[in-house]
């Protein structure tokens, strides 16, 4: 990692991939939401993911990204660009990895259910406090998600949740 977020040593990082491990299936197709240094969209296509589209709104992340897909030998199977959250439609998908602030889960909900829902997709979801678990599980809840698995490490807590 360089100037952007992500060393790959948080919790939360950590969490996300302990559950991409029982969801990636071979030929999949994932995003990669506030990408960071692209370790979650890196993992995907090491698991067997067909392609992911990573993407970031900080310039340093998607740099540093970049730089990591061609170091791992994935970038011929992610599609990465420097968006933001807020104006960005997203892609139909099998799945969706998302390590983001609070704030950006809650209001983001809805986009990842409509990009998930026909193919009744995965949501795999962390930065979130423990203390926060609740109101992520109600936001999810109302946007159309089942929880599948929750998971913690010492404050924070990863959901797996499934578009119904």
């Amino acid at each position: 990692p360089k100037m952007s977020f992500g060393t790959g040593h948080h919790s939360t990082t950590r969490l996300c991939c302990r559950l991409m491990y029982n969801i990636v299936k071979p030929g999949s197709r994932w995003i990669d939401v506030g990408t960071g240094t692209g370790i979650l969209a890196i993992l995907a296509i090491k698991l067997g993911a067909e392609y992911c589209f990573a993407f970031d709104n900080n310039i340093w992340s998607v740099e540093n990204s970049e730089e990591n897909f061609k170091l791992n030998n994935v970038e011929s199977h992610i599609d990465l660009s420097e968006q933001d959250i807020d104006s960005i439609v997203l892609p139909e998908s099998d799945a969706i990895a998302a390590n983001l602030f609070i704030n950006l889960v809650l209001r983001t909900m809805d986009k990842f259910y409509s990009a998930l829902k026909s193919k009744k997709g995965d949501l795999v979801l962390s930065g979130i406090m423990i203390y926060n678990k609740d109101e992520v599980l109600d936001e999810a809840k109302k946007a159309g998600f089942e929880l599948i698995e929750l998971i913690t490490e010492d404050e924070w807590v990863a959901f797996h949740f499934r578009a119904n």
